[in-house]
């Protein structure tokens, strides 16, 4: 079969009802199919900032309101509707996380289902196969896929502002006014403005693009019915935020905004890497809007596609970008980069008369999609990589079960530095010491703020020490016994810190879940330390747990328990002691375990445990006892 046959022949079959049903539907599926296997492979990948977020869902449930944790109300999330809509899930009867991920997808193919219903209104009876590259693009993005199921709101972001975009785009195609148009893109505005603090940049974005149009229906009116909803909404929650937390800014904009020359070369670098690491489809984006700004026909409908991209590109730059992996930041203008290669394909195929220039804008097109793809799997491209491997927040479930398990009934003061896993499965009353969820460290920056990481330069170890919290964990579960941020730093230069806590193994899970978690314990608490029970003093087990080789465990008795062998004696040191000659025992008793007790002159002991038995001998507490 020759060219002009073949030509001839898939004509004819496009003319026929069922061939075009098949192709419509292909089209519109298959993308999908191909997004969810995309999708599964970067399971079960869940950032931990998700976690925080689901734990004001789940207090929200719970009938403790909005908050991270008791005390002071802080608003310690950046994504108000994406917790409502978790909530809502959760009231349902659906598992928090697992809303999260319902959520996340769905939202995901809102994002083809709106380029869709634009293309199929401004371009009736044109071929679906011009959604070709936006839909491929969509599906092969990593950063799409891996923010799927990363549990934050990027997915209702980006579906939220596809169909801002579906109903502007078609608001400037028509000619009698904005209509029905205009007010759903406003709602869709008015939804993106409480979904994020940021939200109304979007917003910022269509305006302009309009006043940059000058379209002569209007303007104005066009202008003020676009921004009614956002500032109605955003105004609301301005309220609902003084009411109910005292401030008219979020906490997270207190950690997280710190204009400086370094976080505007931050900000650059992350635009940068964006850039380079979506290669080549990044580029074809950029070629695509210049052609389309550059034509008097298409120019009004990609307006509203540069100004969205753009102001938000200029916004990341000034923040000082973000830490997250996969750029989940560029979840929003790979929206727009969608309706960019849908618009710029049929802009090009009609541009473009001569089939060769068609076949060779086809090749182009194909190559382009297949390096991306080739790109995204890429083991040098670390940003989408990590996603794989990256599994820590599923330790701080194992972990924070266990702790719920042990401590629930006492409720001990929980300090950490990752405030989403531990506290979220634990369910325990928290400082967050890097101060997204705390009222005092955001409002006492040191000076040198703006000069750090985003997110993590805050933090007062004095007063977390003042807090009194009866575990701290340093870094992400498992937990290290340094660490980097300031909280932790300022403490472990405080010699009240030694003289109050403990290092502490807890062998959590069980089987190939089994993690061992390191903590600092305060000794003194009155919830979980040391007790005196008449005149004797009753030392828990796990408070001997120094030492990774002999870390405390949940026995069959549902008691924590420290198992010791001859060749590692076990030793607590700094507990305040009463004057006096003190003798020890153990809890069960064993015969081979002896308990040694020495003190100093300011009151100060050491307790030291051991055995002559060659055979694991475990423990539940020492219980010490005045010589009389």
């Amino acid at each position: 079969m020759d060219a002009a046959l073949l030509v001839t022949w898939l004509k004819s079959l496009n003319g026929r009802r069922w061939f075009r049903i098949l192709l419509w539907a292909g089209i519109a599926v298959l993308p999908l199919l191909f997004f969810y296997s995309h999708v599964r492979y970067y399971m079960p990948f869940l950032s931990d900032d998700s976690l925080i977020s689901l734990r004001y869902a789940e207090r929200l449930l719970q009938g403790h309101g909005l908050t991270w944790t008791d005390g002071h109300r802080v608003e310690g999330y950046s994504n108000l509707l994406w917790v409502l809509c978790c909530a809502g899930l959760g009231a349902l009867g659906f598992d928090l996380v697992a809303a999260a991920r319902i959520l996340g997808f769905l939202c995901m193919a809102g994002v083809p289902a709106a380029a869709l219903f634009w293309f199929t209104k401004a371009f009736p009876g044109r071929s679906p196969l011009f959604l070709l590259p936006g839909f491929a693009g969509f599906a092969f993005s990593g950063t799409m896929a891996i923010w799927a199921i990363g549990g934050l709101e990027q997915p209702l972001i980006a579906f939220l502002l596809a169909w801002s975009l579906a109903f502007g785009l078609l608001m400037f195609r028509s000619k009698s006014g904005s209509g029905s148009w205009g007010w759903l893109l406003s709602l869709c505005l008015g939804l993106l403005a409480v979904t994020r603090p940021d939200g109304p940049l979007f917003t910022a974005g269509i305006i302009l693009s309009v006043w940059l149009n000058g379209l002569r229906t209007s303007t104005i009116k066009r202008m003020i019915q676009i921004a009614a909803l956002p500032v109605l909404f955003y105004g609301g929650q301005l309220i609902f935020r003084y009411i109910y937390y005292g401030e008219w800014v979020p906490n997270t904009a207190l950690v997280k905004i710190s204009p400086s020359d370094t976080h505007l070369a931050m900000g650059l670098r992350y635009v940068w890497l964006a850039f380079t690491t979506h290669l080549p489809l990044s580029l074809a984006g950029t070629v695509l809007i210049i052609i389309l700004i550059g034509r008097r026909q298409t120019r009004a409908a990609a307006m509203p596609l540069l100004m969205t991209a753009g102001i938000w590109l200029l916004y990341l730059v000034f923040i000082g970008g973000d830490i997250f992996l996969a750029f989940r930041h560029m979840v929003p203008v790979m929206t727009v980069l969608v309706f960019i290669l849908i618009l710029g394909s049929v802009t090009l195929w009609d541009g473009l008369a001569r089939p060769g220039w068609r076949t060779g804008l086809v090749l182009a097109g194909l190559v382009t999609l297949a390096v991306f793809h080739g790109q995204q799997f890429r083991y040098e491209n670390r940003f989408n990589k990590k996603a794989v491997y990256e599994r820590w927040e599923w330790d701080g479930k194992t972990i924070g079960l266990f702790l719920r398990q042990v401590f629930g009934s006492q409720q001990p003061l929980l300090a950490v530095d990752a405030a989403g896993a531990l506290p979220f499965w634990s369910g325990l009353p928290c400082v967050d010491m890097l101060g997204l969820n705390d009222y005092y460290i955001p409002r006492h920056a040191p000076e040198d703020f703006g000069s750090g990481r985003i997110g993590h330069e805050l933090g007062d170890g004095d007063y977390v020490l003042g807090r009194n919290p009866d575990l701290i964990m340093f870094a992400i579960p498992p937990g290290l016994f340094i660490t980097e941020f300031r909280s932790g730093r300022d403490m472990l230069a405080d010699p009240r810190f030694y003289e109050q806590y403990t290092r502490v193994h807890f062998l959590t899970g069980e089987g190939d879940r089994q993690v061992l978690a390191r903590f600092w314990a305060r000794m003194t608490s009155d919830k979980i330390g040391i007790r005196q029970e008449g005149g004797d003093i009753v030392i828990p087990a796990f408070l001997f747990s120094s030492e990774p080789e002999a870390p405390a465990f949940l026995a069959g008795s549902g008691n924590l328990t420290v198992a010791l062998t001859d060749t590692m004696p076990l030793v607590l040191e700094n507990i305040q002691l009463p004057r006096g000659q003190w003798t020890g025992s153990v809890w069960p008793s064993r015969a081979g375990i002896q308990v040694s007790v020495m003190t100093d002159d300011s009151g100060k002991g050491t307790v030291r445990v051991e055995t002559s038995g060659p055979s694991r001998m475990a423990f539940q507490e020492i219980r010490l006892a005045l010589k009389k």
